[in-house]
Parts: structure tokens; C-alpha cells; sequence
């Protein structure tokens, strides 16, 4: 699963004046290993056409540093390869019966765009790979919510204190970079969303208290960010 999501992942996004969500957080990545600021002036070239700032927490660009290092097509191979690999490894471990996660449009779609879906993905099934759900907050939230645990709590608060030594101020250049955006959703909230509410008849599971967690945060509608629900 590794090789073959990587090997697609590389062949989309490396296409010529294709604009992918990988392109934004590898170019944020860069900057910072430059030595400057990702959150202050928006992402230059020509494969951000909206001219969007950074907009992930700089853990994430932690995590990316390493892929960031190499060309755009080839860091973005080699990100959803480990996210995906370490996906099907949690599948294999847990239970093969959500196999067909890897056969869903919101995988495909997370391919295309090298979207953090897998990883989270693997959080959500591999204990000690639950911390990074600070790389995403939002859905990583309904991630650590279905299986609250302490020690991911303090991993994350380790991360966040790390990211604080190489850049105090990112907390707040990165909530200004967000403020006034509303491409986000909150599913409860659309048409029909009120439905949700019925996850907390299975608040006791975990399966239950993920839906009832994701119908609350906001998240893009466009797929991706449903590879959880699987």
C-alpha cells in the first residue's frame, strides 16, 4: 500500500501547474528550514493561485520537515507513502474489515492532493503514532476524542512545546492567518445535520464518539476529511 500510494501520489503531484494541499504545507516547510517565517506573507509561485498563507499549526511542518528536503513531486510521494503505509499497517493490526478505506474516493482524493487524511488515519489505529493528531486540530480533535488518552495528551503538549523553542510567536501569526476563511464546515450545522446527534445513542464506543465528534468540528466538505468515518 505504501509503494503504490506513493507511486501515485508522486505521478499526480508532480504535474505541471497542478495545485495540490501538499504544495502549500512542503513550500511552508521550506521556508521555515530556511531559516524565515511561514506565516507571514502568503505562499509564492505560481501553484497558489489564491495567494494563501500557511495555515497549518507548525507541528506540522515538523513533521514534513524531512520530506520537505526533497523536489515537490518527490516529498509528496514520499509523504503519502509513510502516511498510507503506516495506515494499512493500523487496518492489518485492527481489523482487515476497513480494507475497502483504501478503494474510497476520500483516499483517492486525499492521493491527489497529499492531504493528511492516512495519517491521521494511522493515529486513529497505531497507539504510539496518536500524536499526531496536533497536525491537523481540527479532525485530530474527533480523533482523540473516540480514544481519549493521557498519553497522547502529554506527547502533544511535548510537541507543542518543542515547536515553541523554534518559533514563540506561531500560535498567534497562524490563528491570524486563519481568521475570516469559511471554507470549513461544521456537519452539524448543514442541512440534515441534526441527524448527527444520534452517534451519542453510541457514545460508548469508540466508532460513536468519533461521529458524534466529527459532526462538530469544522472540516472541508470535499471528501478527504470523511476518510475517518470509514
Amino acid at each position: 500500500m505504501a509503494i503504490v500510494s506513493g507511486a501515485v501520489a508522486h505521478f499526480l503531484i508532480r504535474r505541471p501547474d497542478y495545485t495540490s494541499d501538499f504544495y502549500h504545507y512542503w513550500s511552508a516547510t521550506r521556508a521555515l528550514l530556511a531559516g524565515g517565517d511561514p506565516y507571514s506573507s502568503p505562499i509564492s509561485g505560481a501553484l497558489n493561485p489564491g495567494r494563501d498563507p500557511a495555515l497549518y499549526p507548525l507541528p506540522a511542518y515538523l513533521v514534513t520537515a524531512p520530506f520537505a528536503l526533497f523536489p515537490l513531486g518527490i516529498a509528496g510521494g514520499l509523504f503519502m507513502a509513510a502516511g498510507s503505509g503506516f495506515a494499512a499497517w493500523g487496518v492489518a493490526r485492527t481489523g482487515m474489515v476497513r480494507a475497502p478505506l483504501f478503494l474510497s474516493a476520500p483516499f483517492l482524493l486525499s492521493l491527489s492532493l497529499g492531504q493528511w487524511s492516512p495519517w491521521l488515519i494511522a493515529a486513529a489505529l497505531v497507539p504510539w503514532l496518536s500524536w499526531l493528531v496536533v497536525a491537523k486540530p481540527n479532525v485530530g480533535l474527533a480523533v482523540w476524542l473516540a480514544r481519549p488518552s493521557w498519553r497522547t495528551a502529554l506527547a502533544v503538549a511535548a510537541i507543542l512545546a518543542v515547536s515553541l523553542l523554534v518559533a514563540p510567536r506561531w500560535p498567534w501569526s497562524w490563528l491570524s492567518n486563519l481568521g475570516g476563511r469559511e471554507e470549513k464546515f461544521i456537519p452539524l450545522l448543514r442541512p440534515g445535520g441534526f441527524l448527527l446527534v444520534t452517534a451519542l445513542a453510541a457514545w460508548r464506543r469508540p466508532e460513536g464518539r468519533l461521529l458524534a465528534a466529527l459532526s462538530l468540528v469544522p472540516q472541508s466538505l470535499f471528501f478527504y476529511d470523511q476518510l475517518l468515518l470509514w
